[in-house]
């Protein structure tokens, strides 16, 4: 599990939640609404927490050959995991954090799935054109 969390590179999917739960709740603060609504917080750290964490383990897996060269302690080039495992950890973070933005609401869940699409978009291709 260690090698799993190393991989999200939790500290900054934490960081991520955390700004997403100060945003959410200056945007509460500014709109009338009731304190129950406030739990909603819990789930907005924890989608933004999954989604920044499917982001990072899928820039892994496309950067795997990159990272063989400058970072051999990440978890692929040190065969810690498989790129395979990390391609199937990723698309299952990607979906348990749209799932949770689901049951949010509308809007939360449009952002989550346009942000995991391109996060995806930007790993795969994206980020190569950007370099050039």
């Amino acid at each position: 599990m260690n090698v799993f969390l190393e991989l999200m590179r939790y500290k900054n999917c934490a960081m991520a939640g955390l700004a997403a739960v100060i945003g959410s709740s200056i945007a509460y603060s500014a709109a009338p609404h009731e304190l129950s609504e406030i739990i909603l917080l819990i789930p907005v750290f924890i989608t933004v927490f999954l989604i920044t964490g499917a982001g990072n383990a899928i820039n892994d897996y496309f950067d795997a050959s990159i990272d063989a060269v400058n970072r051999p302690e990440r978890p692929i080039p040190s065969g810690r995991l498989t790129k395979g495992s990390v391609y199937k950890f990723s698309i299952l973070l990607f979906a348990c954090g749209i799932l949770i933005a689901y049951f949010i609401g509308t809007i939360p869940l449009v952002i989550a799935l346009f942000n995991s699409m391109l996060l995806y978009v930007y790993a795969f291709s994206l980020k190569r054109k950007v370099q050039r």
